[in-house]
């Protein structure tokens, strides 16, 4: 996923562990992210992450 400049994955909750999110890392369904956002990023990331 390329991810827009302000946004930064920090770590996700995958099978109750938590890992370290690294370049490499990939998300999976079912995880659940860390991430850090600068303010006018906020609804950009929200809608990548929305799977409703």
């Amino acid at each position: 996923m390329k991810l827009p400049r302000g946004v930064l994955i920090g770590a996700l909750l995958r099978n109750g562990q938590v890992e370290i999110a690294t370049g490499d890392t990939q998300i999976q369904e079912g995880d659940r992210a860390i991430v850090f956002v600068t303010p006018d990023q906020l609804v950009e990331v929200e809608r990548l992450f929305d799977n409703r």
